[in-house]
């Protein structure tokens, strides 16, 4: 391994970061977009919305939105998470490059 092979290393981290980061933000939409008891936004609907024949369904429907809300939400925190830690690693590693640290303890 030498330097060449380091930087790159720290490169793709830093781009999975993002790429983490951003589907984190498309998730937190989608969240936002489905969210129950907005009327008139996102999925949801009234009874009066659904019509007389959809009666019957909009209790299900309803929960259907809010499972698809709450998950969104868990999985743009989860992947917030993902895209923090390998947005740390690279960090650590470019700085600990830096300073000579990996070639100093014999790591490559």
């Amino acid at each position: 391994m030498d330097d060449h092979d380091v930087e790159v290393g720290i490169a793709v981290m830093s781009g999975e970061s993002t790429v983490w980061r951003r589907h984190a933000g498309v998730f937190a939409a989608i969240a936002t977009t489905v969210q129950p008891g907005r009327e008139g936004t996102g999925l949801s609907l009234t009874r009066a919305q659904a019509g007389l024949y959809f009666q019957l369904i909009v209790g299900p429907y309803q929960r259907v939105v809010a499972l698809v809300a709450e998950r969104a939400r868990q999985a743009s925190s989860e992947m917030a998470k993902i895209s923090g830690t390998l947005g740390a690693c690279a960090d650590t590693y470019a700085a600990e490059e830096r300073r000579g640290l990996h070639a100093a303890k014999g790591l490559y």
